[in-house]
């Protein structure tokens, strides 16, 4: 949003938390829920069938949807049909899994299947079908057990022949043929569905459960076990029943949705927690019970089949409204004026240690009060109209609040009254649109007349005489103890005494300076108004060393931004792992200390216009977000980094107007050849940079990077083809990590 006398945004603080429960009635109470980001995918993005009965993403990170009629993989930009041109027939419904070299197996009715080089070849198997609900399961250690027609098969590679070997371990292989209809690996124990029962082989002995264990007799398409060790089961038409930890019956489980009702497929995500299509949406368990995802958070449609992939992303398969993926999935959930706020212009936030936070607003001063899956927003009746843009808590639990028309007040929580102080207490700004507390317990106030500061006990404000009586944006206390201030004539510090001044004319990439970052090591990072991007400033002394531009005792690392945020600069601000944020007009961006990575809204960001000072980390190490749609929530999954490069994948070659299936050989007297690639980059890992060498005569080389993951639903970057004057008769490509 842009910048105007009463659209500023702050910055935000840590501080001491209070107890708050006798202030609840104070305030006035809001609808609370909780919103999250979904994008459907449906025929114009490729997916020819809407009804989704499968999903699976392989080991280079392609998501797959098995549907009613045909198979499909998602590339990051849209979904493409495989059948009879690549070697598969047509089917309807398949089982996905990996082959013991941890290539990507199909099974359905016309056979098991094996995905390479682009293409599906068939596996020369003792059966002549594989059940398509769950008919493929890995142990990760070289074998892969198949539910078939005729029984439960385990295969593995028989390097001598150069293919696989099955065998049947059950029935034995004496008896007659039994259909097999699912099959789960629970370390050493395979259950799968035997006939109308379900069966449990450990150590070579089977075990039988039938309706005297509370099944229903039917064929159970479905087996799994949660984290908890309660058993899981998907019964033909009959629903979905649950065996508790410890219990010898299987019941209907107590959910929102009766287990008679459920359609979907039973599945885990990557945390653990139970996945239950309904016909309207989805039931997600975890500590604080059963949620139920529908029409009224954004998910439409009866979902069949749900699957977390490794970037994070729920995609739920529907009965006829195509794919949905939740960008985000428990890491992202937001807040605007649909679900509660009295205002989608969020500014600074001030989280609490029981789970609360407070939250300056266009509309007031708002308290969110933690709910199961969702949060209460009470606004501040006496502050009701008037924007807060700045946050500060006394140790006594009162709040100090800048505001856009009166100044600062200073909020008696308990009681809900609102003493404010203006020019009659020295401050002669009404628009204070930063204000903080140093170690000195001196409280400064960034305003549109310059800068204030207070000395306890807090009764008078003065102006610093020596700063200029202009437009002032922020105000910070750096690792140091050097006050630095911003605003709309360059950066000011005040150090060993005195004030020390630099704009434009002396380094600065910009003269209007709208925010200001403390860095650990007594540097500032300095975001400006009127692009720029980011600056990082040194103070140094006489004769010291340094690195960028030197004026007046300072270095200057000019440009140090994002490549792509040379925009307006809302926030600087670290969170308690370390990592600096920025807040910019296309979402927020963070430095790692070695690489810059960036967050939109779609990745789960409530909208990508940040608001001034819109920044907080929670004492949980949750990070929250002020924009001008909303706010947002963010807990970050901790990955495990890798060193490995992304695996580059080849997924269409064009020479000429002929597109050529891959792999191949091809060779052409077309003057022009394009090839499409793919590579898979977790986010918040480095950029993938592809180095290909282009064999012909003469030789050429190119390097193209792809884009970051964030920017794609799977983490599959969209990249643009690469393309070449000539046409040789070879191509080698390597994926490594770019910076």
């Amino acid at each position: 949003m842009p910048i105007g006398s009463f659209t500023l945004k702050s910055i935000a603080m840590k501080t001491p938390a209070a107890s708050l429960l006798t202030a609840v009635t104070l305030f006035c109470a809001f609808a609370h829920a909780q919103e999250y980001s979904f994008r459907s995918f449906v025929a114009a993005d490729g997916l020819n069938n809407l009804s989704v009965q499968k999903i699976y993403q392989d080991r280079t990170g392609f998501i797959w949807a098995s549907t009613e009629n045909g198979l499909f993989r998602y590339d990051g930009t849209r979904f493409q049909a495989f059948g009879p041109e690549e070697a598969i027939p047509p089917v309807a419904g398949v089982a996905f899994g990996e082959a013991p070299d941890g290539t990507m197996l199909v099974g359905a009715a016309i056979g098991l299947y094996q995905f390479a080089g682009n293409r599906f070849q068939q596996i020369p198997a003792p059966f002549k079908s594989v059940s398509w609900t769950q008919g493929i399961q890995s142990d990760n250690h070289g074998h892969s057990y198949i539910a078939a027609d005729s029984g439960l098969f385990v295969m593995e590679s028989n390097p001598a022949k150069k293919a696989y070997a099955f065998h049947r371990i059950y029935p034995a292989a004496q008896a007659s043929a039994e259909i097999v209809y699912s099959v789960f690996i629970d370390g050493d124990t395979i259950w799968f569905g035997c006939d109308l029962k379900l069966c449990a082989l450990q150590s070579g002995q089977v075990t039988v459960f039938d309706e005297k264990s509370g099944l229903p007799g039917v064929p159970l398409a479905t087996v799994l076990k949660d984290r908890d060790g309660n058993l899981w089961v998907r019964a033909r038409n009959a629903g979905i029943l649950e065996r508790p930890a410890g219990s010898t019956k299987f019941n209907w489980p107590d959910t929102p949705v009766p287990g008679k009702a459920l359609t979907g497929t039973p599945a885990l995500d990557r945390s653990g927690r139970v996945l239950l299509g309904t016909p309207d949406g989805l039931l997600i368990q975890n500590e604080k019970g059963w949620q139920l995802i529908d029409r009224h958070d954004g998910m439409r449609g009866g979902v069949f089949a749900a699957f977390e992939d490794r970037q994070h992303s729920l995609w739920m398969g529907t009965g006829g409204r195509g794919l949905t993926t939740w960008r985000g999935y428990h890491e992202w959930e937001s807040y605007s004026s649909a679900s509660g706020l009295p205002s989608d212009n969020v500014y600074e936030m001030l989280p609490q240690a029981d789970g609360s936070v407070w939250v300056g607003t266009e509309a007031g001063l708002v308290r969110g009060e933690p709910h199961p899956f969702s949060i209460a927003w009470r606004m501040l009746p006496k502050t009701s109209g008037t924007a807060v843009h700045s946050l500060q808590m006394t140790p006594a639990g009162d709040l100090w609040i800048g505001t856009a028309s009166r100044g600062i007040g200073l909020v008696h929580v308990r009681t809900g009254d609102v003493e404010w102080f203006g020019e009659k207490q020295g401050l002669t700004g009404k628009l204070a649109l930063t204000i903080r507390f140093d170690r000195q317990h001196q409280l400064w106030a960034a305003t549109e007349a310059g800068l204030f500061v207070a000395r306890p006990p807090y009764l008078q404000f003065s102006r610093v005489p020596e700063l200029p009586a202009s437009w002032f944006w922020t105000v910070v206390e750096g690792a140091d103890g050097t006050i630095w201030a911003g605003g709309a004539d360059g950066l000011f510090a005040f150090t060993a005494g005195h004030w020390q001044h630099w704009d434009h004319s002396s380094g600065l990439t910009n003269q209007s300076v709208v925010s200001l970052g403390p860095d650990p090591d007594g540097s500032v990072w300095v975001g400006y108004h009127h692009g720029g991007g980011i600056d990082r400033v040194h103070l140094v002394k006489p004769g010291a060393p340094s690195h960028g531009v030197v004026s007046g005792g300072a270095a200057i690392e000019k440009g140090v931004q994002r490549p792509g945020s040379e925009g307006l600069i809302y926030f600087l601000d670290y969170d308690r792992s370390g990592h600096l944020w920025a807040g910019t007009e296309r979402g927020v961006d963070k430095w790692d200390g070695s690489h810059w990575s960036h967050y939109d809204t779609t990745d789960g960001l409530v909208w990508d216009d940040c608001d001034l000072g819109g920044f907080a980390s929670s004492p949980d190490g949750a990070l929250w977000f002020g924009t001008s749609g909303g706010l947002s929530r963010f807990t970050p999954h901790i990955e495990k980094s890798s060193s490995s490069p992304p695996e580059v994948v080849f997924t269409n070659l064009r020479m000429g107007s002929a597109n050529i299936r891959l792999p191949t050989h091809p060779r052409t007297a077309a003057s022009h050849f394009a090839i499409a690639l793919r590579a898979v980059v977790l986010p918040g890992q480095k950029p993938a940079r592809l180095n290909s060498i282009l064999r012909g005569s003469p030789p050429a080389a190119t390097t193209s990077r792809f884009k970051s993951a964030t920017t794609s639903v799977s983490g599959v970057p969209r990249e643009p083809s690469l393309n070449s004057p000539s046409s040789p008769p070879g191509i080698v490509a390597r994926g490594s990590s770019g910076s």
